[in-house]
């Protein structure tokens, strides 16, 4: 493992879930694991849904 930063949990908010996705995808791109695909979450309790989770690379935007 190259380098690694830390999840903050209980997650309980839209920008805590959105810093908690980016830090995974970073530590996954560093450690030369690709998070591009499409994923499926089964999630074991049965009050909760479950999902289809895709993950895909863009274009960064040009500055001009």
């Amino acid at each position: 493992m190259k380098n690694q930063q830390s999840i903050e949990f209980p997650i309980t908010t839209e920008a805590e879930f959105h810093t908690a996705l980016c830090t995974l995808v970073l530590n996954a791109t560093i450690n030369d694991v690709s998070p591009e695909g499409m994923w499926t979450h089964r999630c074991g309790d049965v009050e909760l849904p479950d999902f289809d989770i895709e993950i895909s690379e863009v274009t960064k935007p040009i500055d001009d």
